[in-house]
């Protein structure tokens, strides 16, 4: 058999047992499709096992059978027919040579699709990065099966030396890349290009986990989506809190990775709590300003503001994200 990472692995690799043998319930058949035993009790549901010298393949078991499907003579071995008195009436089960050489082929392919640089850096040799613009850059077809957000990249350029980054979006050829402030993607070759899986690969430089930004909202602007940047990295989720300045109106909200909102808000002497909006900004009961998220972008996150009534002032606002 040929190893095929990760597709055979399951087929290939079966249960063993050891020490098990199991009695004949019936003559064998050179060409038998089923194999009678008193008890299947102990062996896998799918497996092999040798009578005499001929080692079978079995795909299916019952409570007193093997097979149908079997395949006889496996392994080089010769099928023959099994008598029950001369075979002893025993069905043995072990490690067969086929089991070893199939697990070693499974080790091979798997160290071969990880890729024959990996190793304790937890860095992994890619394909060829070209540069597209400041913030992208063009790969082989098919980076979705390979690469996905927040994945950890290095490269190295003439200008500027080995520079690392984070992949902010997944399309076919092309990755964005947010390169945290540190370093220049330049229009150069790129050279010794790695991608990495894991949190924190050898050298790659260690960033803030969360960044804290303030802006304030006009209480009479018109109900819009707001971008809002300067994160330097895509957020997971977010907190808020704001006040209308010069009066006792706040409000406080969370934001979770599905952008599940949640607030608490207060005007007057009267405190509510949302689980529908992420900020709710009350000059009354009926003249408001509500946002919810509706995206974490790559260097920040997009508002739903909607205008309810005529409210008026100032808010200022403050957002926590987190990576």
């Amino acid at each position: 058999m040929t190893a095929e990472y990760p597709e055979k692995v399951t087929t290939q690799l079966k249960t063993a047992v050891n020490n098990l043998s199991l009695n004949l319930d019936d003559d064998v058949g050179e060409n038998a499709d089923e194999i009678l035993v008193q008890s299947t009790e102990g062996a896998p549901a799918s497996g092999s096992f040798h009578i005499e010298n001929e080692i079978i393949f079995y795909p299916e078991k019952t409570s007193i059978k093997f097979g149908p499907g079997l395949t006889r003579g496996a392994d080089g071995t010769t099928k023959a027919v099994h008598l029950k008195t001369l075979a002893g009436g025993e069905v043995k089960f072990g490690p067969e040579a086929h089991f070893i050489n199939n697990l070693n082929d499974e080790l091979i392919a798997t160290q071969t699709a990880l890729g024959a640089g990996y190793d304790k850096s937890g860095w992994i040799p890619a394909g060829t990065f070209t540069y597209a613009s400041a913030t992208t850059i063009t790969v082989a077809s098919g980076a979705a099966l390979i690469y996905k957000v927040n994945d950890k990249i290095k490269f190295t350029q003439t200008t500027g030396g080995t520079k690392y980054a984070y992949v902010t979006i997944v399309a076919d050829t092309l990755l964005t890349i947010n390169l945290s402030g540190l370093y220049t993607l330049e229009n150069e070759a790129i050279t010794a290009p790695y991608y990495s899986h894991i949190v924190n690969p050898l050298g790659f430089p260690v960033l803030p986990t969360s960044k804290l930004i303030a802006t304030t909202r006009n209480m009479g602007a018109v109900s819009a989506d707001v971008s809002y940047t300067g994160v330097g990295f895509t957020p997971t989720s977010i907190q808020v809190i704001g006040l209308i300045q010069g009066t006792f109106t706040f409000t406080t909200g969370v934001a979770d990775s599905s952008k599940a909102n949640h607030c608490v808000y207060q005007y007057g002497n009267n405190t509510f709590a949302s689980g529908s909006f992420f900020i709710s900004l009350n000059t009354s009961s009926s003249d408001v300003q509500l946002a919810i998220v509706k995206s974490f972008d790559a260097d920040g996150f997009t508002l739903t503001w909607t205008k309810e009534n005529s409210p008026t002032g100032t808010a200022a606002l403050k957002f926590l994200c987190f990576r």
